[in-house]
């Protein structure tokens, strides 16, 4: 039987490019989809907003370039705490090798300093051109105990764990399920990997989320456990319904590593979840 990669090879043998979403918590994905098309090149878009335009692919070049001609762009620098220094906006030319900042847009259609939240990282230069890739949403919180779990945190900390573990999920989002007990953030994952590395991959997402003081106190209170994984087949298509469900246009739904609602284990596992999940919950005699 051929391989679905031979298979999409053979019938769209003239196949080249293919622009994808591949930032934040759609690296996963996209890498998947580079797999099934062996024959085509992989671009990565750029930060596109629906008020402006951000950056650009570059042909051979990690991340995507500042669209320094697009708009008068001022990026907000985060401090250590991932807060935004709103009184020490920086051009183009300021960014930092390293440093995260939050986008403002002024644009020619008549938006003024408009702030889109979108978080970036500056992974380089080309020409003097800062490149940049999306990290996460700014502001896009989950708070049920106290914990205050950021968008832009938890799709940082994906990111670094599967790449360590050399994981590619086809879908990963975090949901905090505060039916079980004590509550737990749970891990919506669409992976192959055995059960050794999930289990590995949810002490490191663990271990990264109590870096949040906030996160580590409500461990350390026992209002949260640490957290879970449930294994869960075709999860974007599940995800994507279900925003659709909820009055969403299809085209207007992107991958996020974190939601702060409730109802997902239903969407993803039906009434049986609570068998799907990894780490298995350790006895005390």
């Amino acid at each position: 039987m051929k391989s679905a990669a031979e298979v999409h090879r053979a019938l769209w043998p003239g196949l080249r490019w293919i622009s994808c979403w591949a930032d934040g918590n759609a690296s996963g994905p996209a890498a998947n989809l580079s797999r099934l098309f062996p024959q085509a090149q992989m671009q990565p878009k750029g930060l596109l907003a629906t008020e402006g335009f951000v950056s650009l692919p570059v042909a051979g070049c990690a991340g995507s370039a500042v669209a320094v001609r697009s708009h008068f762009l001022e990026f907000l620098p985060l401090n250590a705490d991932g807060e935004i220094q709103a009184d020490t906006p920086q051009l183009a030319h300021e960014l930092e090798y390293g440093r995260r900042y939050s986008v403002v847009l002024t644009t020619a259609g008549g938006l003024y300093r408009y702030r889109l939240d979108d978080l970036i990282e500056v992974i380089g230069h080309w020409r003097e051109c800062p490149m940049i890739r999306f990290v996460g949403r700014h502001g896009h919180v989950s708070d049920w105990f106290g914990e205050k779990v950021e968008e832009a945190h938890v799709a940082s900390v994906l990111h670094e764990v599967f790449a360590g573990l050399n994981m590619s999920p086809a879908f990963a989002m975090l949901a905090c399920q505060a039916e079980l007990s004590p509550p737990a953030y749970v891990l919506y994952l669409d992976a192959v990997e055995p059960d050794h590395t999930i289990e590995a991959a949810a002490q490191k997402i663990e271990a990264g989320l109590r870096e949040n003081f906030h996160y580590d106190c409500a461990r350390k209170l026992g209002q949260l456990a640490a957290v879970r994984v449930a294994r869960v087949a075709g999860g974007a298509e599940k995800y994507l319904a279900a925003r659709i469900r909820q009055g969403r246009r299809a085209g207007e739904v992107k991958p996020m590593g974190l939601d702060g609602g409730a109802g997902w284990a239903s969407v993803f596992c039906g009434d049986s979840y609570l068998l799907s999940l990894l780490p298995r919950p350790v006895s005390r005699s």
